[in-house]
């Protein structure tokens, strides 16, 4: 993987790396994040954003409560997607 870039752009956390995937084949991205101290998962909001020209990509989100309840979605992103746990 390539230069991260995490920032701040209009009151939102951002993310942004590039990675090289060849033709016929896959790789996995894992990210973790914490949320700030007092955010829970029914105040928290996840936008994903498909860079514009790729197709569509696989998707896998694990949301993981402090209780360590976890919540699932997965799917597949052909656009920019707004997850709510």
């Amino acid at each position: 993987m390539g230069e991260k870039d995490f920032s701040e752009d209009f009151g939102k956390k951002v993310f942004g790396f590039l990675t090289y995937v060849r033709i016929g084949e896959t790789k996995e991205v894992v990210l973790r994040y914490s949320l700030p101290e007092g955010m829970t998962g029914e105040n928290y909001k996840l936008l994903i954003q498909k860079q514009s020209g790729t197709g569509v990509v696989p998707a896998k989100v694990i949301f993981i409560d402090k209780t360590g309840r976890q919540s699932v979605e997965e799917f597949e992103l052909s656009g920019d997607r707004e997850i709510k746990f």
